[in-house]
């Protein structure tokens, strides 16, 4: 059965089509996801998370617009990242909590440049998904993933 068929046959329920996709592109979606999440335990829950995904999404897979492998790898890349950027975040709460720096979150808000500071507001606190800042900004989510590691990485440094 062509992975075209397979992803047919997940969109109606069939569980064995599953276990054939993940027999055939498990190893892929592990290599991609650990180099994104440099973590062996991480990369394991990415293929989890992308196989429930894919059962989820296999209706709006279509063979004319994309093939299977760059469909499922696309998936992938996108819970390895939103993965990756959840592993990284700040505790702005912790913060307040904590707080022996002298900074409010204001102060740090003004360290970071717009485009990060932006992507940051729009995660924490509208409490928006990386898939749904794509949406907003009109950014890709890989750049999504990239601003919000940079801010919180700027944050970091300015607390020391």
């Amino acid at each position: 059965m062509q992975n075209d068929e397979i992803l047919k046959a997940i969109a109606k329920g069939d569980k064995e089509a599953l276990g054939a996709l993940y027999d055939e592109f498990a190893p892929a979606i592990y290599g991609l996801a650990l180099r994104i999440t440099e973590s062996k335990d991480r990369a394991n829950v990415v293929v989890v998370e992308v196989f429930r995904k894919i059962w989820n999404r296999a209706s709006s897979f279509d063979p004319y617009r994309i093939n299977a492998f760059a469909w499922v790898m696309d998936i992938a890349k996108k819970v390895a990242i939103e993965h990756e950027s959840k592993s990284e975040q700040f505790d702005f709460f912790a913060f307040q909590k904590s707080n022996s720096s002298g900074y409010s979150l204001e102060d740090l808000f003004r360290q970071i440049d717009e485009k990060h500071r932006k992507v940051l507001e729009l995660s924490f606190f509208r409490n928006l998904s990386e898939s749904q800042v794509e949406e907003h900004m009109n950014i890709p989510v890989g750049t999504v993933a990239t601003r919000l590691r940079i801010a919180i990485k700027a944050m970091r440094k300015v607390l020391g």
